[in-house]
């Protein structure tokens, strides 16, 4: 079982902080643990990656833009895709 996560860039707005972040998970796979910085606790409606790359593009404003994130892969998809 894999979660979405996220890495916290080094230079955050004052609007952001890690203290607006959910708790991570108890437990990651050992090999994984030393890697992991922030856990995200996405909503679970098969809407969870978008959630996530959401949650890390809009810098922590939140997975509610999910559905602009799959509009611009889409958009992209039409225009450079095969």
């Amino acid at each position: 079982w894999i979660q979405p996560i996220r890495k916290v860039p080094e230079n955050l707005p004052a609007s952001v902080s890690s203290s607006n972040s959910p708790p991570p998970p108890k437990k990651f796979h050992p090999i994984k643990a030393d890697h992991v910085q922030k856990a995200l606790d996405v909503d679970s409606d098969k809407h969870s990656g978008f959630q996530a790359v959401s949650y890390c593009v809009k810098l922590g404003k939140g997975q509610e833009n999910f559905m602009e994130v799959h509009q611009k892969l889409l958009d992209e998809l039409n225009t450079h895709g095969k």
